[in-house]
């Protein structure tokens, strides 16, 4: 087994059945760890502790011999909650035919998918360009402007229409880039596997693929086909509908 394929078949950490509905459930953690980043010092990978120094910054401040102490479980949670509250988040998905709202941090996003780097920035610049217009217009109709322009806190915040997911399935997506985690049901993994090809997350799309193959049964195939009726013009529903054929 080459090491791709260890990385991404680790991230489906455990598979189990929904009691109140039959739904079959994978969760989805893309912090990979080998044999190899197991420790003696009394660190549990279930603590959220580790005694790494997980950057060149934590190298710098530490002397010879020193310990770095991290937990990263606050964090996550810090994390999840933000995710609930608009007033702290700066980009705000409108997703599925509803337009139901998806909050998030552009921070997290772009330093986590090039895909939605380039998007927030070219979100960015189609908004500064109207304020250009908008500024000209007003002195070409002999309007006064204000030299100084007092800043609001929500001037960075964008809205980004996403009609072509359901607002669950986008929200699972936003969870994972944010979170490193998201469960993967049979009622959303085939919109997972569309929404991450589209948006270029690998690990996710790999997962995805590999709990398909592995929940494919005679009970589960009607929930699968129906979730994926939304998508039925994508070629990764294609694909699953000649897995199935194969199948037969």
């Amino acid at each position: 087994m080459n090491s791709n394929n260890a990385q991404y078949e680790s991230m489906l950490s455990f598979e189990s059945r929904d009691s109140r509905n039959g739904r079959r459930i994978a969760f989805v953690n893309d912090a990979y760890s080998s044999d190899d980043e197991s420790y003696s010092d009394g660190s549990s990978a279930t603590s959220g502790y580790s005694s790494r120094a997980s950057s060149p910054h934590d190298l710098n401040d530490v002397d010879d011999g020193g310990v770095v102490f991290e937990n990263t479980k606050p964090l996550i949670h810090t994390l999840e909650y933000i995710l609930c509250v608009k007033e702290m988040c700066d980009v705000t998905f409108l997703a599925g035919k509803m337009k139901e709202p998806v909050y998030g941090l552009q921070a997290v996003m772009g330093s986590r998918s090039r895909f939605f780097y380039e998007l927030f920035l070219s979100k960015k610049k189609a908004r500064t360009k109207r304020g250009v217009f908008s500024l000209f217009k007003k002195r070409a109709k002999g309007e006064s402007v204000p030299s100084t322009q007092a800043c609001h806190a929500g001037d960075n915040h964008i809205f980004i229409p996403v009609p072509d997911y359901d607002h669950e399935v986008f929200r699972r997506v936003v969870s994972f880039i944010h979170l490193g985690h998201v469960a993967v049901t049979t009622d959303t993994v085939i919109g997972l596997i569309c929404a991450s090809t589209e948006y270029q997350l690998e690990d996710l799309r790999k997962a995805c693929w590999e709990f398909v193959a592995r929940c494919i049964t005679a009970e589960t195939l009607p929930e699968l086909l129906k979730s994926g009726s939304p998508y039925r013009k994508r070629p990764q529903v294609k694909l699953f509908l000649q897995m199935i054929s194969k199948m037969r």
